[in-house]
């Protein structure tokens, strides 16, 4: 099972990219108050929001970019 850790997330993240949107995060309630993210690139999704492309320079919509990341059950992480 650990080599197929990172699974769901591929999963989840093709499924945001054909539905063109950005599922909120189920379990987040609050956030950290150390963790500063105004005034960043950064976000949390609170709720479910359409994924929009972002444009370059000349107007181009970039194609969506996204990370997984996956924890192993033996404290190896990838992202």
């Amino acid at each position: 099972l650990e080599p197929a850790a990172a699974v769901p997330g591929l999963i989840k993240i093709l499924l945001s990219m054909q539905h063109q949107t950005l599922p909120k995060n189920v379990h987040f309630n609050v956030q950290n108050p150390h963790i500063q993210l105004e005034n960043s690139p950064f976000y949390i999704l609170k709720e479910t929001v359409p994924w929009v492309h972002l444009k370059d320079e000349q107007g181009h919509e970039i194609p969506y970019r996204a990370g997984i990341s996956s924890f192993g059950f033996g404290g190896s992480y990838a992202h």
